[in-house]
């Protein structure tokens, strides 16, 4: 089986970085193999932060197949989704958007949704719980960014004092400028 963590159709920052962080600990960390996704093409400002980091562009599929194993990244949403879900399986969602329903599966799944402002907060939040604090520099850096985007470098109003927390903490990591960053 292949497992899969991916985003919704239409990519922005979050919806990459979070998947290519998560699978990097997902398969780093607690040896479960995982292959980032994405469902489309990068948007300028992810491009310049893949490149920025060093990071391949994750492979674009456009249907998921039969003994696909689905993590789904910032969405739960099945209209925001390549097709062929229905033939794959669904093993976990990790998202910090409103729950939409009308996803199902067999059996229970791991679902953590946070009202955060970005999912790459709630992958942070994982990592540390799980007892992971020292990441390489390019996955903290992409994580970052990820949160500086979705908050709008914390004039969002749906940023909440953890996500100010873990870009302090990924900083720590990856000693950016976040001013520079964020232009």
């Amino acid at each position: 089986m292949t497992k899969i963590a991916i985003g919704q159709i239409n990519p922005d920052t979050d919806t990459v970085c979070s998947p290519i962080a998560y699978a990097w600990f997902l398969s780093e960390k607690l040896n479960h193999p995982t292959t980032p996704k994405i469902a489309g093409e990068l948007n300028k400002e992810t491009k310049f932060v893949l490149q920025k980091f060093s990071l391949p562009t994750p492979e674009i599929i456009n249907k998921f197949t039969e003994g696909d194993e689905v993590i789904l990244l910032d969405t739960n949403n099945p209209e925001e989704l390549v097709d062929g879900l229905e033939s794959a399986k669904l093993i976990e969602i990790v998202d910090h958007h409103k729950l939409v329903g009308g996803l199902s599966t067999s059996e229970p799944i791991k679902v953590t949704i946070k009202p955060l402002a970005c999912t790459a907060t709630i992958v942070w939040q994982i990592m540390k719980d799980s007892g992971v604090s020292k990441i390489p520099k390019e996955i903290a850096g992409i994580m970052l960014s990820a949160i500086l985007s979705d908050t709008l470098k914390f004039t969002s109003p749906t940023t909440t004092d953890e996500d100010k927390k873990a870009v302090e903490e990924l900083n720590v990591i990856c000693n950016e400028d976040i001013d520079k960053l964020s232009e």
